[in-house]
């Protein structure tokens, strides 16, 4: 970014800080043409913008194990937050990947009587072909 650029932005980041004491915002700046916002990474390439799952550096990809004592439905749960980000989150040029990954993740399989893995990822491809397009305001 250039000087003028750089301090308008950092004047006003100082301004709208001094607004209220116990509202304090901070500045996410582009970076190798990625910017993170909220759980969305957004990438910028000569074709264009496109978004995919953002995850922290220090993420480990440790979730709940299948076998410890929490009840099914924050299990699944977990495997279903990953198969909506790769829907809802991911553009097309990332959504394969991301909806590959609870397999990579979670290599053993989880007791029988749990949903499959693959019945959440055919869950995934059903979903991706009977997809409705979202309505572009929400009725009031």
């Amino acid at each position: 970014m250039g000087n003028k650029v750089q301090d308008e932005l950092e004047h006003f980041h100082g301004h709208i800080n001094q607004q209220h004491t116990n509202i304090q915002f901070t500045v996410e700046q582009e970076k190798d043409g990625k910017l993170p916002f909220l759980s969305v990474q957004v990438i910028r390439s000569p074709e264009g913008l496109y978004t995919c799952v953002y995850r922290k550096p220090t993420h480990t990809d440790r979730y709940i194990p299948f076998h410890s004592y929490h009840h099914q439905r924050t299990l699944t749960g977990v495997l279903m937050w990953m198969r909506d980000g790769a829907l809802q989150i991911c553009s097309n040029l990332t959504r394969e990947s991301e909806i590959r990954r609870p397999k990579e993740v979670f290599p053993r399989p989880a007791p029988s009587s749990w949903p499959s893995l693959t019945g959440l990822l055919l869950g995934v491809e059903y979903c991706q072909q009977h997809r409705q397009p979202r309505p572009s305001s929400v009725p009031r």
